[in-house]
Formats: C-alpha cells, sequence, structure tokens
C-alpha cells in the first residue's frame, strides 16, 4: 500500500481507510460530512486545504466526526441538510439534537435536558431573542456547549451554548421573516440589515406582531371557607365562566447594534426599542353562588395596559497578554406601564384598579481571569445593580409605592484541568440593599458553585455540579395596600419579607457512540429555604363582613423539585433520518400552607426526514404538570401536543407549513388547581394554544459581499437589562 498525507482540521475527525487504486478526496472540513462534496470531491462549504500529496488507490472511507466532547466543551457540526431546513437558531438546535440541551421542535425557549436555563451567545457575545430568530444559520460552522466555563467572556453562566459564525470580509446580508398562525389570527413579520466591514458589524432590526381571538378566558369554581358569628365555617362555592372574549395585542420594536470583534477586543453595543399594547383583554360572563347569600348575576371584566420600553446593553472583552482577561458588560433600561381594569358583578359596586409604574434598571459586571500553567485558572467577579420603581393605584384603592434596591454580588473561582478531568469551584457573597416607602431592608448573604467533569474520550462524558445561593424577594411583594380581586378576595403584600435561600444540583452522563448515536441521562433536584408563599385568611373588611385576603408568609413550608431522565438521538440513513426521545420523571414537593406532592412522567419524540432541499418533521409533546413557582400553590396540567411540518430550503429561501393538532377543535388549554385551608380552586382555561393551527412561515436571504477565509480558526437573554414592573400582582 502506498503512503500518503491527509490534512486534519481543528476539531473534525477524518478517518481515511484505503486500499490501492484509487484518488483520495480532498479533506472534509468543520463535519461537512461527503453528502456535501461536489463531484470531485471537493467540500461546497470548505477552505481550500492542502492536499497535494497523495496516490492512487483502489478504495476510500471518509467519516468525518460532527461531535466530540471532552473536559472542557463539546463540539457539533451541523449539517448543510440541517441548516439549510432551519429558520432560526432554535431551529437548528431542535435539527441539531445536543444531548445536553432541550429544545422540542418548534419551541423558542432553550433548556438543558433537566430544565434549567441555558445562556445563549454568538462568537462569544450574549445574544438576544431577537438575534436567535433572524440568525442566518447557514453561517453556523458549529455549536459548543459549555458547562461552568472559564472563560470571561461567558459571564460565569452556568450552562452555555456558543454559536461560532463563518466571518465576513465586507458586506452581508438583508434577512425577512414572515409568520402568519391560522385560526389564532397572530402573525409576525421581522426584517434584519446587517453589514460587516473586517471585524465591524452593524445590524438594524424591525419587528411588528400582532394577535386578535375570541377565544381566551377561564371557567372558573372557587370554593371559600368563610368563618362565621357562631364559631363554624360558612363555605361558599362561586362558579364563573366565560360566555365571551375580546384579545387584542400588538407588539413593536426597533434595534441598532454595534460590534467589533478580534481575538483581543470585542466591543458590542445594542439599543433596543419596545412597545407592547394590549387594549383589549375582556370577557364577559356568568357567576353563580352556593351559599352565602349572593345572588347569581353576570359579570364583565375590562382590561387594557400598555409597556414602553428602552433598554442599552453594552459587552467589553479585553484580551490581556496572552494569560488575562477582562470582561465589562453594562446595562441600562427604563420601563414605563400603565394598566386598568374593571369589574362589574350585577349587585354590587365596580371594582376599579388601574395602576401606572415607572421604572428604571442599571447594572454593570465585571469579570477578571488570569491563565495560569499546567492548567489553572482563576477569576474574579464583580456585580452591581440599582432598581427604582415609582407606582401609583388609582380606582378602588388609591396608594404611591416608591421602591429602590442596590444589589452587588462579589465572587472568585478557581478552575484546574488536565487531560480528561476539569473541575471548578467559586465562592462568593451576595448584598442587597431596599427602601420600600422609607423603610429598609438589608440583604447579605454566601453562595458557592462545585463543578466537577471527567471525559476519558470524545465520546463519554460525567458532570456534576452543585449550586447553593440566598435570594432577596422581589419588591413588588413587598406592597402593604390591600387590592380587592373579586367580591370575595383581595391581596396584599408582606414588607417585612427577607431573602430566601436555594440549592441545586445535578448529575448528567453523556454516551456518543458514533455519529449515529447520541445518549445522556440526567438527574436534577432544587430546594427553597426560608420560603415566602402566598397565603389565604379570612378577614373582616367591613364590619360584618368577611372575604379572604392572600397575604404573603414566611417561612413557609419547604419547596423540593426533583427529576431523573433519559435522552436518546438516532440517526441512520447517513442523517437522512433523525428520531429523538426524551423521558422525564418529575417529583415535587410544596409544603405549607398547601401540603401537597405531585409526580408525573413526561416526555417527547420527534422524527424528522430530509430528502434533497425538503425536510418532514413529526413531533408529539406529552401533558406535563408543572407549578406557577415556589410562592404559589397553583400547580397547571397542560395538554399534549402533536405536529406535523413539511418545508424546503436552499440556503436563500425557506418556507415551512405546519400542521398541529389538527384533531383538536375545542379551545381548552390547560388545567390549573390550587386547594388551601380556606380558599380552594379549579380552573379550566381557554385559548388558541392547543387548538389545530395551520402555521406557515417563509424567510427570505438576500447576501452580498465576500466571507472571510479565516474561518479555519475553529477554536476561536431575551434583553439583560428590561426591567419588570413593581405592579402588585
Amino acid at each position: 500500500m502506498k503512503r500518503f498525507k491527509v490534512m486534519v482540521i481543528a476539531a473534525v475527525t477524518v478517518t481515511v481507510t484505503a486500499s490501492a487504486g484509487t484518488i483520495i478526496p480532498k479533506t472534509a472540513m468543520y463535519g461537512d460530512s461527503v453528502e456535501n462534496a461536489d463531484s470531485t470531491g471537493v467540500m461546497a462549504d470548505s477552505i481550500e486545504a492542502d492536499t497535494t500529496e497523495y496516490e492512487t488507490l483502489n478504495a476510500v472511507t471518509v467519516e468525518a466526526s460532527m461531535q466530540r466532547t471532552g473536559a472542557e466543551k463539546s463540539v457539533y457540526i451541523p449539517t448543510k441538510r440541517q441548516r439549510n431546513a432551519s429558520q432560526s437558531a432554535t431551529d437548528l438546535l431542535s435539527r441539531m439534537d445536543i444531548p445536553q440541551i432541550s429544545v422540542p421542535f418548534g419551541s423558542t425557549a432553550v433548556k438543558t435536558v433537566s430544565g434549567q436555563a441555558v445562556a445563549v451567545f454568538i462568537d462569544y457575545v450574549p445574544a438576544t431573542q431577537d438575534e436567535l430568530e433572524m440568525m442566518r444559520t447557514s453561517d453556523v460552522l458549529r455549536v459548543e456547549y459549555l458547562q461552568s466555563p472559564t472563560d470571561t467572556r461567558f459571564g460565569g453562566k452556568t450552562n452555555v451554548i456558543n454559536f461560532i459564525m463563518r466571518k465576513y470580509d465586507y458586506g452581508g446580508y438583508v434577512r425577512t421573516r414572515l409568520y402568519e398562525n391560522f385560526w389564532a389570527n397572530s402573525g409576525q413579520a421581522q426584517v434584519n440589515g446587517r453589514f460587516n466591514y473586517r471585524r465591524m458589524t452593524f445590524d438594524v432590526m424591525g419587528y411588528g406582531y400582532y394577535c386578535a381571538n375570541d377565544h381566551t378566558g377561564t371557567a372558573q369554581t372557587e370554593t371559600f371557607r368563610l368563618p362565621d358569628e357562631t364559631g363554624g365555617i360558612n363555605t361558599i362555592e362561586r362558579q364563573s365562566t366565560s360566555t365571551g372574549a375580546k384579545f387584542r395585542r400588538n407588539d413593536y420594536s426597533a434595534s441598532f447594534r454595534a460590534r467589533y470583534l478580534s481575538d483581543k477586543f470585542t466591543a458590542n453595543n445594542t439599543l433596543v426599542f419596545r412597545n407592547t399594547r394590549i387594549p383589549h383583554n375582556d370577557s364577559h360572563g356568568a357567576v353563580t353562588y352556593s351559599g352565602g347569600g349572593y345572588d347569581d348575576s353576570e359579570y364583565t371584566t375590562v382590561n387594557d395596559s400598555r409597556r414602553q420600553n428602552v433598554t442599552y446593553t453594552g459587552y467589553y472583552y479585553i484580551g490581556i497578554g496572552d494569560n488575562n482577561s477582562l470582561t465589562i458588560q453594562p446595562a441600562y433600561a427604563y420601563n414605563h406601564t400603565t394598566q386598568g381594569s374593571i369589574y362589574t358583578e350585577a349587585g354590587l359596586a365596580p371594582i376599579v384598579n388601574d395602576a401606572g409604574d415607572n421604572s428604571t434598571l442599571a447594572n454593570t459586571s465585571i469579570e477578571y481571569g488570569h491563565t495560569f500553567g499546567g492548567g489553572h485558572s482563576f477569576t474574579l467577579y464583580g456585580y452591581g445593580e440599582y432598581e427604582h420603581n415609582r407606582t401609583r393605584y388609582t380606582g378602588t384603592t388609591e396608594a404611591l409605592d416608591r421602591t429602590s434596591s442596590y444589589t452587588g454580588n462579589f465572587d472568585a473561582g478557581y478552575s484546574f484541568t488536565r487531560g480528561g478531568f476539569s473541575s471548578t469551584v467559586r465562592f462568593g457573597w451576595s448584598l442587597s440593599h431596599i427602601d420600600y416607602n422609607g423603610v429598609s431592608n438589608d440583604f447579605n448573604s454566601p453562595f458557592a458553585d462545585l463543578f466537577l467533569q471527567y471525559s476519558p474520550n470524545s465520546k463519554n462524558s460525567l458532570s456534576a455540579y452543585m449550586h447553593t445561593a440566598g435570594w432577596p424577594v422581589s419588591s413588588n411583594y413587598k406592597s402593604d395596600r390591600l387590592i380587592q380581586s373579586s367580591p370575595l378576595l383581595w391581596r396584599t403584600g408582606n414588607p417585612s419579607l427577607t431573602a430566601y435561600r436555594s440549592w441545586d444540583f445535578g448529575v448528567q452522563y453523556v454516551y456518543m457512540p458514533s455519529n449515529a448515536w447520541r445518549f445522556s441521562g440526567y438527574a436534577y433536584g432544587w430546594l427553597v429555604g426560608n420560603r415566602a408563599a402566598f397565603d389565604y385568611q379570612p378577614f373582616e373588611y367591613q364590619p360584618g363582613k368577611q372575604a379572604l385576603v392572600r397575604n404573603i408568609i414566611q417561612p413557609a413550608g419547604g419547596f423540593g423539585r426533583y427529576n431523573v431522565g433519559l435522552y436518546v438521538n438516532w440517526r441512520p440513513l447517513g442523517g437522512k433520518f433523525n428520531i429523538t426521545g426524551s423521558l422525564t420523571e418529575t417529583f415535587t414537593h410544596n409544603g405549607r400552607p398547601y401540603n401537597l406532592d405531585k409526580s408525573v412522567l413526561s416526555g417527547y419524540v420527534q422524527a424528522m426526514y430530509y430528502v434533497g432541499n425538503f425536510n418532514f418533521v413529526v413531533a408529539y409533546v406529552s401533558r406535563m404538570y408543572s407549578f406557577d413557582d415556589s410562592m404559589s400553590g397553583f400547580y397547571t396540567r397542560s395538554r399534549d401536543a402533536f405536529a406535523l411540518a413539511a418545508g424546503w430550503g436552499n440556503g436563500s429561501w425557506n418556507v415551512n407549513l405546519q400542521l398541529q393538532n389538527m384533531f383538536r377543535w375545542h379551545w381548552r388549554t390547560s388545567t390549573t388547581e390550587m386547594a388551601s385551608t380556606y380558599y380552594d380552586v379549579t380552573r379550566q382555561n381557554y385559548g388558541v394554544d392547543n387548538h389545530a393551527l395551520i402555521q406557515a412561515k417563509v424567510t427570505y436571504t438576500f447576501s452580498f459581499g465576500k466571507k472571510s477565509k479565516s474561518d479555519t480558526d475553529a477554536d476561536l437573554s431575551p434583553d439583560a437589562a428590561r426591567t419588570a414592573s413593581g405592579i402588585l400582582h
């Protein structure tokens, strides 16, 4: 057998076996497997590789490894089929089937397989949701998944997805995205213009969304248990059923971004303007009472709201020499919110709740990193935040709330990596000062992180982590105002609320024996201590008149959620067929005042098939139980969902048609329940989410300019500063 030379580029492994008689084709690069090569054996999207030293041989087998895992990160290479079939970054992630994350087909949320949030970056810069939706997926070279990365560019995030994109010497593209949801009466139009000149990138984006439907609402049964004058309990059942609804929503936004990107210095500045208007969230229906002496009647609820928001986010990375780096991320947001509601019920005085809120948020994080020899590294991190809310209530309740808060986090981290082993430990301190209507409350608490990972080779990885931290309670729960929600229910906050502590921990094993198989198994737990929780208690709002008030108690009983699951992906036929399944058992304990234990088995399965430029998808997501949050006793039982989709894409045009839940012609979406000592609720929710739906999506990208040839260097949140309203909900 003759000798020959084969060039292997960066993270992509290419295996070649041969015997005398044929010519070796050029090296597959960046996972563009032989399916993407032209008839000469040259990769269509690759950079010319020097493979001039070869000789005639009989047979050649070339297999490009599309995946590898290691102590520092896992790397996945999208195929040309997957890139052409995808309309957004999350669509591409769903098709790539990365075993550490969960992105069911059609979802826009990126989470780990056990349900934790994942921070998404593009070329090491934090990505907004708009950027992910408007990503030109044909420019994606590879996707990296990192846990507790030591690189300061990731800002200390625990779980990270990082897209590495093809660069341009000059030029760019204009990308337009349109979709319409038939029967749901909603749609979106979005356009992004990008221009690149060497290391500079400029983006201008516009966005519009509308929703108009008359199928929202609830059918609710409430049970009130009120003490009477004899010391007994008077049970009142109140049933309200929506007989009509009107919902209208319009969103508009515009953004501008300027970015400079190099290995040693990155500057990214984004300015976003948003306007959200909900002129109608109205309903009317019938109310019936059992007990209490209330007459049956009809009700009408009229709600409207408007939110105007401007945000600035900055990102600056400075590489100082070979061993030092500094990352600075400033952000600012101003938010103006108005909302109004009028509830009328025959025989009762109208309940009018109007509120206006002006909120300001400013924060900055700074992280310094130093790398020693022998796999040792050290980081210092600091974060400061100021938030101010000024909220005025008018109507049935007249009040003015002012809240100011100052928050700081400081931590130090040490990491060690050698061979297939990596570890990170971080210790820090959180400080906060909250001033609510002149009453001050200080909070300080330590936090800690521990992460361990062992990868004996590029196919196996075992990781474990633990995190504990203290959390101040949101300022909008500190209002002591009494707000009436219905004739028998009021709500208030608790100015004396203090911080609570949480612990979360998990373990995960990833096994990728070949391009055709990916497996992961995982377990996760989350516990909350010193919990604040909603509690419903009787109170006399007028002499001789009893009702319930939802206040907030602390400490309440413990809250914990645990899950264990399995993820499997199989891609036979050279990747033309792809089937993925995930199964998770989740157990939740919600202590006093709810005393509830809940266990549920859930999962999803999806199959994809590619032929030419066409792709076809079948997806099923099971019903699930979810708790609103650790404060609430409400849990929701969602319906399962089924989808069929067909698409066509060629890199410029992408057309996709989806049929969802085509055998479901009612408007019931989910069921929400809660039970406590004095108050129970069963709520049937109505909407368009689980109704039969036809969704049509079209994207078109016009590109121009010259792509860079430096892409051989293979080892290079919705809006972070968007403040929440201070209105009590």
